[in-house]
């Protein structure tokens, strides 16, 4: 008949006028506030039938805040075809909260490691670029541009800048096509 004939403490204090309850059709009154008891007999039997003992549900508390809830059935005498049943039903609210912000934190440190990855990678060529120009504008002083050029070294020096900054375009352009913000060239 899915009427209450027990209430405990805890889903006194979640229903205002739970000595009220007892006696009456689940469904009518504290199915009225969960999202899964529209078709709570039904369900209740099926899910016993099922061996299948966990349902979620939500329902918005008197805060207007969205709350989880987790149903467990249990037959209490389960030989019998039209047995009583136990239903617990968990508050799992702030443990849902908790595994978000554990996936959130997650992700900021996947992002967190990728973004060092790219910064060690661009890092990288931008050292030589800044060690070769260096070089280059020491030795200018102390050296005649010719000189450079005739022995090949100048062209050698901007062959390897340029390589550099091809790396780091090379870079910047994967993570662009990773990020799905320009096509492979």
């Amino acid at each position: 008949s899915f009427r209450i004939r027990w209430i405990n403490q805890t889903a006194s204090a979640w229903f205002q006028d739970a000595a009220n309850l007892l006696g009456k059709d689940c469904h009518l009154t504290i199915g009225q506030q969960f999202s899964s008891c529209n078709s709570c007999m039904l369900r209740t039997r099926q899910m016993v039938n099922e061996k299948q003992t966990d349902l979620i549900s939500s329902r918005v508390d008197q805060d207007g805040r969205v709350r989880s809830y987790r149903h467990q059935v249990f037959p209490l005498h389960p030989e019998k075809e039209s047995s009583a049943f136990l239903e617990v039903i968990e508050d799992i609210t702030e443990k849902r909260e908790l595994e978000a912000a554990i996936a959130q934190a997650d992700k900021l440190a996947a992002i967190g490691l990728l973004a060092s990855g790219i910064a060690h990678e661009i890092n990288n060529p931008l050292g030589i670029l800044s060690l070769y120009g260096q070089d280059l504008r020491d030795r200018l002083v102390e050296e005649d541009i010719r000189e450079l050029q005739d022995t090949g070294e100048l062209t050698q020096y901007l062959d390897t800048m340029d390589k550099q900054i091809n790396r780091c375009k090379e870079i910047t352009t994967r993570l662009l096509h990773f990020s799905g913000k320009s096509p492979v060239i």
